[in-house]
């Protein structure tokens, strides 16, 4: 984030010969900066009725009586960061770790999380437990 933010700033500071384009320059490092940091802010919150989940630019929410508790799993780090489809599931990932893996309908999801022990038992109160595959 800081590369990438750094270079459009000195590409800003470096155009001299028009105004406008060193507040684009700077406008685009703050928007680039703006981006790369949402994506590194994952949370996950659990409610009586509902799951939410995601990164401040993209949230999800899925109903408590839909969702189907799994168990805790490794997510490697070709699984890679952000909100991607990754063998078979939705990857929720900000950071590389661990995830509880969770199934909504039709669709199963791998929320990263620093916790997923706790997450897995707030997600009980509230959900039912996940039949073997």
């Amino acid at each position: 984030m800081l590369l990438v933010t750094g270079i459009l700033l000195f590409g800003a500071w470096q155009i001299r010969e028009r105004q406008w384009q060193s507040v684009m320059m700077a406008g685009l490092a703050l928007i680039a900066g703006g981006v790369i940091w949402g994506l590194t802010q994952l949370t996950v919150e659990v409610h009586p009725g509902e799951l939410r989940f995601g990164f401040p630019l993209w949230r999800k929410r899925i109903r408590a009586d839909q969702i189907e508790v799994g168990g805790v799993e490794t997510i490697s780090f070709a699984a890679g960061i952000g909100i991607h489809y990754w063998r078979g599931r939705w990857v929720y990932n900000a950071r590389f770790g661990r995830g509880l893996l969770i199934r909504a309908g039709k669709t199963n999801y791998l929320l990263g999380s620093d916790h997923p022990e706790r997450l897995q038992s707030a997600l009980l109160m509230v959900a039912k437990r996940r039949e073997s595959p």
